[in-house]
């Protein structure tokens, strides 16, 4: 994903560990794409939480592959 977007697409991007993934690392993300992989924090109540609030207030999720079923089985509590 790095190499597609920094180097062919030469459109500069920030990387996040997932174990790094709350609140404060979302503040200055517009769009968190997220790759193939296991993803902890969408079974953590807190970092859900902080997610959640991130997308309310217009943060945008690309997932593919795995990522998806993970945020399909996370609880967002969608009213």
């Amino acid at each position: 994903m790095w190499h597609l977007f920094e180097q062919q697409l030469e459109y500069p991007i920030t990387l996040i560990n997932a174990d790094e993934i709350d609140g404060a690392a979302l503040k200055n993300i517009d769009v968190l794409i997220l790759p193939d992989g296991n993803y902890k924090f969408f079974k953590e109540k807190d970092d859900l939480a902080a997610i959640k609030i991130w997308v309310q207030q217009g943060g945008k999720i690309i997932a593919m592959e795995s990522a998806v079923t993970q945020i399909a089985k996370a609880d967002w509590e969608l009213n």
